[in-house]
């Protein structure tokens, strides 16, 4: 028992005397600046578009959500993992602990939906920016972001359900005081592929042909020109080979 005794307090000094070098003073201080920042900014964000109504339309609403999803990891999730680097344990309870890692999760996914929606939406806008006001309206897209945070609110529960982290009875600390998510290796890949496999490749493929349709726009648009020059001088060659004949 001496032994282990003086084995912990010899971590506890060498751990307290990492936290307190003056490298991770900058970096505690560099990520709570990052993190007020975070915060300031995307309330200035929702604060102009709640307030302005000429600010009231399909895309702003996505930017809104985006900056609701951002200002949930600038407030909550930032804070909280900036402690953790100065003391990895957690004195709130198991309730709590998983209260954070769903406000984790839940920032991360409703972040990527939101930016496969802005994807979507500009894809409709350069794609059919004639009936792009019919197809997109604010209704609509209210309804797709409820839609979209409550799909990660979803599955961010049963992600944490299955790994084993979601009721209190659950969670199996290796220490008192820990909050660490363990991820099961198949749920690792299933969650890779829907969380950011799927969306990446989305976002991707829509961003190239959002880059690639005004090309074949206006490439179309001249072979059109072309074709109706080519037209109208086959036909002015026609005319004048007929009045030549009349005369």
């Amino acid at each position: 028992e001496l032994f282990w005794s003086n084995h912990i307090l010899t971590q506890n000094s060498t751990y307290e005397s990492l936290t307190s070098s003056p490298g991770n003073l900058f970096l505690f201080s560099f990520l709570s600046c990052i993190s007020v920042c975070t915060v300031f900014l995307n309330v200035f964000v929702i604060l102009s578009i709640s307030h302005f109504k000429q600010l009231h339309t399909p895309t702003n609403l996505l930017i809104l959500s985006l900056a609701v999803a951002d200002l949930l990891m600038g407030l909550v999730v930032m804070p909280v993992n900036t402690m953790q680097l100065r003391d990895s344990c957690w004195y709130l309870g198991k309730m709590a602990c998983t209260l954070f890692l769903i406000i984790n999760s839940i920032s991360m996914s409703a972040s990527l939906f939101n930016m496969v929606f802005i994807a979507v939406d500009r894809y409709i806008a350069i794609s059919d920016p004639l009936l792009y006001s019919i197809k997109v309206t604010v209704c609509k897209m209210s309804l797709f972001i409820i839609l979209g945070w409550s799909c990660s609110l979803l599955y961010v529960l049963i992600f944490l359900y299955f790994n084993d982290h979601l009721l209190p009875s659950q969670i199996m600390s290796r220490c008192h005081g820990e909050c660490i998510l363990i991820i099961k290796s198949s749920i690792m890949t299933i969650d890779l592929v829907i969380s950011f496999l799927c969306p990446c490749s989305v976002i991707l493929i829509l961003s190239i042909l959002n880059m690639l349709i005004p090309s074949l726009f206006f490439s179309f648009l001249i072979i059109i020109l072309f074709t109706a020059l080519k037209l109208q001088s086959y036909l002015d060659s026609i005319v004048q080979s007929i009045q030549s004949c009349s005369s």
